[in-house]
C-alpha cells in the first residue's frame, strides 16, 4: 500500500516558502522538496502627476511600482524611450530626475512597470515654462 497526502496551503501574497511531500510504502520511503511562490499582483505605489515646472528648476516625476517577481521602470517621453543625460537620471525608487529643466523637455511622459507576467504603464503630461527675460534690454532716458 501506498501512503500518499495532499498539504493545503492558505496562500498569501510575497508568500515564498519550501515543502516537502513524501511517499512511504512497504519497500521504501522516497521524498521530494518543492517551492511554492505567491506571485503578487503588479500595481503602482506611486503614478507621475501632471506639472508644471520653471525653466531652470529640479523636478522628479514620480513612479513606483509593486509586484513578485519585482518590477523594471522604464520611462518613455512622447511614446519615445528616455535616456539618461547628465540632466536626465532615472532614479532608483523609479523617478525621474530632470536636473535642471529645459523648455525642450516638456511633454507626456509615461512610466512603464514590467515584470515577465505582466506590464503597466501611468502617463503624465509635464509642461516646463520658459524663463521670462528681456530680449531688449531697457537703458535710461532723460525726458
Amino acid at each position: 500500500s501506498v501512503v500518499t497526502s495532499i498539504i493545503r496551503i492558505n496562500a498569501e501574497e510575497n508568500m515564498a516558502e519550501w515543502y516537502r511531500c513524501t511517499a512511504s510504502n512497504m519497500y521504501g520511503t522516497d521524498y521530494q522538496d518543492f517551492r511554492v511562490l505567491i506571485l503578487q499582483k503588479l500595481e503602482f505605489v506611486e503614478e507621475p502627476e501632471d506639472s508644471v515646472v520653471e525653466e531652470g528648476q529640479h523636478h522628479v516625476l514620480v513612479c513606483a511600482a509593486t509586484s513578485l517577481p519585482a518590477p523594471v521602470i522604464a520611462w518613455y517621453k512622447d511614446n519615445s524611450p528616455v535616456s539618461s543625460t547628465d540632466r536626465i537620471v532615472p532614479l532608483p525608487t523609479g523617478g525621474l530626475l530632470l536636473a535642471p529643466a529645459a523648455v525642450d523637455d516638456s511633454g507626456v511622459y509615461t512610466c512603464q512597470a514590467a515584470n515577465d507576467q505582466q506590464t503597466i504603464a501611468s502617463s503624465s503630461e509635464l509642461v516646463v515654462k520658459q524663463r521670462l527675460e528681456f530680449t531688449i534690454k531697457p537703458v535710461d532716458t532723460t525726458v
